[in-house]
């Protein structure tokens, strides 16, 4: 499956998820950096993308900016970047993004409409 699919195909879902507590989310502070924040709607769009990725691309690393990272194997392979909801404080959107190494970025910026 083209990454590009696969992310049209998960991101509707991963909509779902944000939207579902818009309105009614308090955030916690990330680390001791006051201007990081995070929510549960952060992790569970975060767990849900993740979860996908690893079903459909087991052999990929995964670094989700809420969460971290989960590393199988640096070297070679595939690293898929996750931010869940970027921009809480404003809008915000779902983005995923895949570095493939020697190739180019492939990336989606998922606007809520």
């Amino acid at each position: 499956m083209d990454y590009r699919n696969f992310l049209n195909s998960i991101l509707p879902q991963a909509d779902k998820i944000a939207l579902k507590d818009f309105g009614k989310v308090s955030a916690a502070v990330k680390g001791k950096d006051y201007n990081q924040v995070v929510t549960q709607a952060d992790l569970e769009v975060g767990s849900f993308i993740i979860s996908h990725i690893k079903k459909t691309y087991p052999d990929h690393n995964v670094i989700d900016e809420e969460a971290g990272g989960i590393y199988t194997d640096f070297f070679g392979k595939a690293i898929d970047y996750t931010d869940p909801l970027t921009k809480t404080k404003d809008n915000f959107t779902v983005c995923a993004a895949t570095p493939i190494l020697h190739q180019q970025l492939q990336k989606i910026i998922h606007e809520f409409s």
